[in-house]
């Protein structure tokens, strides 16, 4: 797990968890008793204390996996279940992110599968209908294929734990977690930088649990619970897309929960750059104008209050979770919706953008009419690029510096120490691009 900021052992954390939130709804198909008597048996033998642990999906009655295919193929199995439903936890918005994301490839699910993986993903296809197949790209000239959950028998807001118990899923566990992490380094020596950043960070699972039990709205609730336990079980996420945009534990884990994370006990600092996207559509331009200076004059003092002040729309900025609606439906009706149809601009913030940046407005139709719109689009991954790059460039120019730096898509992580030297790298790795963003560094750890 991600180191306790309070020194609390992971069992020690789990019995808080788990009389803060009572596994009530762990039924009999979920072994846990068990699994405890089993433990406690084997730790008698070897004196040794087992803390593989993995999550599933409540849906998964893993009684019938272990009857079916036996307890050591049965717990690779599980193994190839919990990769998906890790990857997947951790999303903001975990309902609407069923799609690639939690797509694996068959070569990442042989090295979980091992020997017999062949059959386990035939019993997940076909038996269990835990599993279902797409197409993938062709590779050397042979057609491959990637597996997901079957979102239609799985609910990725529950979910059960299991606690290993053959060496074999041990260890294929651990493998398949360290070349993950190999992998993601081998990229370059600033993916090295970030993670071993992301290796002193410290957790405060006191707090969080607290701030958890605290939340009315349950499916928010059920959410942080999911997100905080598989910070508990240790499955950390170590990926790169194809803008090349870093998904580390930092991205991973809900807004609200980041504030309780810290790096060597020391309070983390985040120097963000301010409307990051909007910023980049400038790039649209294609010569400077009136326009231009006047829409980067926003984006310097404030795109978002420019934006609601200019709409007459009522939404406090200061509130996260309306600020974030308010982003939300920007980003859909101007940047990433599809182009201006037949009947005109719809939409209160469409209708804005259009009447403050008419120039503007005509070059994101046009572009969407050539790349498509919406943020798969060709216009969206090329301004992420832009962004994953001068984020790159920044980290590339301080990599030997002695705090930390993690990414957070457009954002840095730091320590109060590395604050001013990150937002002069930022500044300087816009500057190709003919750009000066407004950056902004904030404290993000909680109470420090």
């Amino acid at each position: 797990m991600i180191n306790s900021l309070n020194n609390e052992s992971r069992e020690n954390v789990l019995k808080e968890f788990d009389r803060l939130f009572s596994v009530q709804e762990q039924k009999d198909e979920n072994p846990m008793a068990f699994r405890r008597k089993e433990k406690g048996e084997r730790m008698k033998k070897d004196n040794k204390k087992s803390d593989e642990i993995i999550l599933l999906p409540e849906l998964i009655k893993t009684h019938e996996v272990i009857k079916k295919l036996g307890r050591s193929l049965g717990e690779r199995y599980l193994l190839i279940i919990s990769n998906f439903y890790s990857r997947g936890l951790l999303k903001k918005k975990v309902k609407k992110e069923l799609g690639n994301y939690l797509a694996g490839h068959w070569k990442i699910l042989r090295k979980i599968g091992g020997e017999k993986y062949s059959e386990l993903i035939q019993v997940g296809l076909n038996d269990f209908q835990h599993l279902k197949k797409s197409p993938a790209p062709f590779i050397k000239g042979k057609r491959s294929y990637a597996y997901s959950l079957n979102k239609d028998t799985v609910d990725l807001t529950r979910q059960q734990r299991y606690t290993l118990t053959t060496v074999s899923s041990q260890n294929a566990r651990r493998k398949h977690q360290i070349e993950r992490r190999a992998d993601y380094v081998a990229r370059h020596e600033i993916y090295y930088k970030i993670a071993s950043s992301v290796s002193e960070l410290t957790f405060d699972y006191v707090a969080a649990l607290k701030y958890v039990s605290g939340i009315t709205d349950q499916s928010k609730r059920l959410h942080k619970i999911a997100a905080v336990e598989q910070l508990i079980a240790g499955d950390l996420l170590w990926a790169m897309d194809q803008q090349g945009r870093n998904y580390t534990v930092l991205v991973s884990v809900p807004r609200d929960l980041r504030v309780f994370f810290s790096w060597k006990k020391q309070p983390l600092w985040i120097v963000d750059v301010a409307s990051s996207q909007p910023m980049l559509h400038s790039l649209l331009y294609p010569d400077d104008c009136y326009e231009k200076k006047k829409y980067l004059s926003a984006i310097k003092s404030g795109f978002w209050v420019f934006m609601r002040n200019a709409s007459g729309v009522s939404c406090d900025l200061d509130d996260e979770e309306q600020k974030g609606a308010m982003k939300e439906q920007i980003f859909q009706q101007v940047f990433y919706s599809f182009r201006e149809g037949k009947k005109g601009t719809t939409g209160i913030y469409a209708k804005t953008f259009q009447r403050e940046f008419p120039l503007l407005w005509g070059y994101i139709n046009a572009a969407k009419k050539e790349h498509g719109p919406k943020q798969s689009s060709g216009l969206s991954k090329t301004m992420m690029w832009v962004e994953a790059w001068a984020v790159f460039e920044a980290i590339k120019e301080l990599k030997d510096k002695p705090y930390p730096l993690i990414t957070i898509h457009d954002a840095i992580a730091t320590t109060k120490e590395g604050v001013d030297d990150v937002m002069e790298a930022l500044a300087a790795a816009f500057l190709p691009a003919n750009l000066e963003p407004k950056l902004v560094a904030k404290l993000l750890t909680a109470g420090a």
